[in-house]
């Protein structure tokens, strides 16, 4: 018994056991057409949306980079915390992280960012890092006192520049 629609006909064997199925080729090219199309604007929206010929622009308008990523740069240094870690990451290409804040951002609890700040310093060093906290205004808060303290404490050294106050640390920084 052989039955027929627009998208498919059904042959069923004499005993009645045995059915097969298949899809014309008016449904297969509409299928077709839909997955072209997804391709079409998949393709499309990858090249107008992406951009990938802007992958290796900068995070700072102009053709060098921002003053403190500068700073970066300029010590020769693997892993770096400031408070301008996205720039600076996007500047520079190196692992950023941003200074510990006293306020977690997304749910308001209260942190004890001194703590944090104290262990920072001898996984600074195994990491040859540095903190890099930029003299301009920024939205990232940075404990300075905190970071004060722990050069008063001789686990991190700093040094003041025209463009960024650096932190880097000693020696003494793994001491417990």
């Amino acid at each position: 018994r052989l039955t027929t629609d627009e998208s498919s006909f059904t042959r069923t064997s004499n005993k009645g056991n045995s059915t097969l199925t298949t899809r014309s080729s008016l449904t297969t090219k509409t299928r077709m057409t839909g997955i072209g199309a997804f391709a079409c604007v998949l393709i499309v929206w990858g090249i107008a949306g992406v951009r990938p010929w802007n992958a290796l622009e900068r995070f700072s308008d102009a053709e060098r980079p921002i003053e403190l990523s500068q700073s970066v740069v300029d010590l020769d240094i693997a892993v770096v915390i400031s408070n301008d870690a996205d720039g600076v990451h996007w500047d520079t290409g190196l692992p950023a992280a941003y200074t510990p804040m006293p306020v977690k951002p997304l749910t308001g609890e209260v942190v004890d960012d001194v703590e944090i700040y104290q262990r920072i310093p001898c996984p600074l060093l195994v990491a040859q890092g540095a903190i890099v906290i930029s003299n301009d205004a920024t939205f990232s808060t940075v404990n300075r006192e905190a970071l004060d303290d722990l050069t008063d404490l001789g686990a991190l050294r700093k040094v003041t520049q025209d463009r960024a106050t650096v932190y880097l640390p000693t020696d003494r920084a793994c001491d417990e």
